[in-house]
Order: C-alpha cells, then structure tokens, then sequence
C-alpha cells in the first residue's frame, strides 16, 4: 500500500486533494521535502515544492540549495517541483529569473528531476500520477513499443527486416537468392547468400534455430531502475549541502 504525506507548512488543500478512496493522506511534519511518497517495500519519492517567488527567494539565500541536498541525501527518489510562470515573479529583474532557470537546469541534469507544474491543481496531478506508478510498479520504468515498419515496399522485404542484423539491404539479397521463405529457412547454411563467417551470417542463423518458448511482449524497456534503488544516507545531525550556492548573481 502505498502512504502520501504532506508536510504541516503545506495548504492542507493538497491533503483534500490527494486523499481519496485507495489512497490515504496524512499531514505531518516532515523532516524533508514538502511531499512524501511511500511504496510498499518502503522506497520514498520526496518532493521539495516551490514556486517561481518561493524558489527565487530561497535560491538567493542559499537555502533551496541546502534544501535539495537533504532530500537527495535522504529519499529513494527526491524530485524537485517548481510551480506556476516564472514572469509572475515580483520585483525580480530577467537575469535573475535566467539565472535561477540556469541553476534549476544544472540540478535537473547533475542532481536530481525538476519538475514544472502550471498550477496547484496541476502539482497535484503530477503527484498522484507518481503515487499511481508507485503503485502499480512501473515507477522507474520507461517503455518503448516495439513498430512495425509499413509501407509500400515489398512485404517479404519488411517481414525480412524483422529479423536481427536484417536490414533492406540484405532483406533484398535473401530475397533474391531464395525462392520463397521455405527455402530461405531451409537452405540458410546449406546454401548461404553471403559469407558464413560474418556476424549478420551468424545472427540470422542463431534467429532461425532459437527455440520460441513463451510469447514476448511487444515492447522494449529502454531503463528501469526499480531494482536499483539505494538506501537513503542518514544525516544524523550533522549538516551536509551537496551542491554549491551556484552562484545569484
């Protein structure tokens, strides 16, 4: 079962919000972060909400930076939230909004994920759909389907190109050389288009002999970190920033 808190300092708003039928929200006083996701095997997202002023201030006086540094220390997966439009910014000069665009952009691509929300009803959103995947197991996963090339092309062609290290090159020699699939399955080392010793050679005919054993699904996962999760670092009292003031120039 998956657990949502949400920080005491928080609109109590975000708490009616999120709570529903499956899942159960409580406020409390979090150590770190304004959100705390927690799955079943006690992995945690943490979320350091801002908006564009609160981010502004906070960057400025050098806390947003310490702040990040606890829930990276501290959770399974932290996640920084900005919310709203950076112009809303009052009194606030645009090198100063470019220049915190500039350090959120080195934490998203050095640190951790900063996520950009348009509103509080788009922030809850975003929250809700990282609870649901948390849930379901998929967090951490992204999923490629696999397609299947369609033209006007020859269809033996493209049903050739399917097979591994096949492109419509050698699609087109097979294609050429063999009658029909028969021969082409049949006579493949008995009687080769091409040189035995290649890799692609070597690739085709391993295809063909492989034994099929259960059906695959169609789809490709390209990362997945759900089995690669670390244990948080546990700060004690001991105060550790790791990343820089980055500079408010």
């Amino acid at each position: 079962m998956v657990e949502t808190e949400v920080d005491v300092h928080e609109e109590h708003w975000f708490a009616f919000k999120l709570e529903d039928n499956k899942y159960n929200t409580e406020v409390v006083a979090l150590p770190d972060g304004d959100f705390r996701i927690t799955d079943a095997e006690g992995h945690t997202t943490v979320i350091e909400r801002k908006t564009w002023g609160d981010a502004m201030g906070s960057w400025k006086s050098k806390r947003l930076q310490d702040q990040i540094s606890r829930i990276v220390l501290n959770a399974t997966t932290p996640l920084v939230l900005i919310e709203g439009r950076p112009e809303l910014v009052y009194n606030q000069s645009s090198n100063d909004i470019a220049g915190l665009q500039a350090f959120l952009n080195r934490i998203s691509v050095e640190v951790c994920p900063v996520v950009y929300t348009a509103n509080k009803d788009d922030t809850v959103r975003q929250i809700a759909q990282i609870r649901r995947r948390m849930d379901e197991g998929s967090f951490h996963t992204f999923i490629r389907p696999v397609t299947v090339v369609s033209s006007s092309r020859n269809k033996h062609h493209s049903l050739l190109e399917r097979i591994p290290k096949v492109g419509l090159t050698t699609a087109k020699k097979i294609h050429t050389h063999y009658d029909d699939m028969v021969d082409f399955v049949t006579n493949w080392t008995a009687n080769p288009c091409m040189n035995t010793k290649t890799k692609t050679f070597m690739a085709i005919a391993e295809f063909l002999v492989e034994p099929w054993g259960a059906p695959k699904e169609e789809r490709e996962i390209l990362g997945s970190r759900s089995e690669d999760y670390e244990a948080p670092v546990d700060l004690g009292k001991q105060q550790v920033t790791l990343i820089d003031d980055g500079g408010s120039e």
